[in-house]
């Protein structure tokens, strides 16, 4: 019994310490991206060709969106002017979808 032990901890000991095969990736080709600033020079990204960038406003700050041709993809990013210390996350959130909701229905 011992036997078997030594072996199955010798086992798990060279498969937990076995170098990893690593997968190299390819550098990313810059040409196939273009610097973007925001129409108030708040913000500058690099985006993919083609993809178009927006801003939306909150009462507590602004949102940096990019989306591609057909609206599949998109990343955002909201950056907070002034946070209120007594509001929770939780709070904000509602609040923040609230405005958000009220924009898309006018």
């Amino acid at each position: 019994m011992c036997r078997k032990g030594f072996i199955l901890l010798v086992a798990l000991l060279v498969c937990a310490f076995s170098p990893e095969k690593s997968v190299a990736q390819a550098r990313p080709a810059f040409s196939d991206y273009e610097y973007h600033v925001t129409d108030d020079g708040m913000f500058g990204l690099y985006k993919p060709k083609g993809w178009k960038v927006g801003t939306q406003r909150y009462p507590n700050g602004k949102m940096v969106y990019v989306t591609d041709q057909r609206d599949n993809s998109y990343v955002s990013l909201l950056l907070l002017e002034a946070v209120d210390p007594n509001v929770d996350s939780v709070v904000f959130a509602g609040a923040t979808l609230k405005t958000s909701a009220g924009r898309c229905l006018t």
